[in-house]
């Protein structure tokens, strides 16, 4: 999965994307965007599922990152 920023008008969009994606494999707690740093110049989106097993099978579903067990790293194009 990766989210094109061109493809939504708003962060509220992207999130209901990241949710709708993520509901085919369980329950998502949470989605927040982190905004671009110097140290990283591109948006992350840390999306947090419920069930930590859910998690890893969208993980490797989707091939996307985790961080920790329940949460997962979204990449962010322009």
């Amino acid at each position: 999965m990766n989210i094109n920023l061109a493809d939504f008008g708003s962060n509220e969009e992207i999130k209901q994307h990241v949710t709708h994606a993520l509901s085919a494999y369980g329950e998502v707690e949470s989605v927040h965007i982190f905004e671009p740093a110097p140290s990283n110049p591109q948006h992350i989106v840390l999306a947090t599922m419920t069930d930590m097993e859910q998690a890893r099978i969208a993980s490797s579903s989707l091939d996307l990152r985790s961080f920790g067990h329940k949460s997962l790293i979204i990449p962010v194009s322009k």
